[in-house]
């Protein structure tokens, strides 16, 4: 059965996939504001969170697999709640990785472990439709469309190492992101920054995104961004 230690106020529940415990399952009994998903094992589903304030945690190396993707396919993490923590978790499979939307907030990935998001069927973190996120120390590799994309929303990230999207490492569109330290964009099929449709981008001069050819993105360019698109950067695009 889940386990459960700590005060009602704030519970910690256990999931071990390998025991063929389900995270959604979890999520959708007795779990409230403030408790504590710690999940192990591989865990074959996609979940959507709907409670405020829950930290879901990955141990031992915790995969959650989507799947594969289809027209229809779903994301494998949603967040449809406020103040989301997201840390430990291997993510690969289904249509998007880790997903926050409908005016939702998360933190995605802690300060000392983030996640990894490999082989998504489209993005590998989107944050869309009034979304806020917090992108912090994860690795996205490999991703059939935009390593990172945030579309009618706004995110600040840092430290986050995304390779290999098929487009954009990440892209920007109609939204606000804040581009702090030690993110790096490479080795991309198109751009490592796109923006575009009014978004804001701002680069601080902590960060350290530029590396020089040929560890660079596909187009030989590290950012393209039109007229519409408004860039306040303490450090220059090369």
């Amino acid at each position: 059965s889940f386990g459960r230690a700590a005060a009602a106020q704030a519970a910690t529940f256990t999931v071990d996939c390998d025991k063929g415990q389900s995270i959604q399952h979890r999520l959708d009994n007795n779990v409230k504001i403030g408790d504590t998903v710690e999940v192990s094992g591989t865990c074959q589903e996609q979940i959507v969170i709907r409670v405020n304030s829950i930290r879901l945690i990955g141990v031992n190396g915790a995969t959650i697999d989507g799947g594969e993707d289809s027209n229809e396919g779903n994301s494998v993490v949603v967040v449809r709640a406020l103040n989301v923590f997201i840390a430990g978790f291997t993510v690969t499979g289904g249509r998007n990785g880790i997903v926050v939307s409908q005016n939702g907030s998360a933190i995605i990935g802690g300060t000392a472990q983030g996640n990894t998001i490999d082989s998504v069927g489209r993005n590998g973190i989107s944050v869309s439709d009034g979304g806020w996120a917090q992108v912090q120390n994860n690795t996205v590799t490999d991703a059939a469309r935009f390593g990172i994309i945030v579309s009618g929303a706004s995110a600040v990230l840092s430290g986050n190492n995304v390779r290999g999207s098929d487009r954009d490492g990440l892209f920007v569109s109609t939204s606000f992101v804040d581009l702090e330290g030690a993110n790096t964009f490479l080795a991309n099929g198109r751009w490592g920054i796109a923006c575009t449709r009014a978004g804001v981008l701002r680069v601080q001069a902590s960060q350290t995104l530029f590396a020089p050819p040929p560890d660079n993105n596909t187009s030989g360019q590290y950012a393209n961004t039109d007229f519409s698109c408004q860039v306040f950067n303490d450090v220059p695009f090369p």
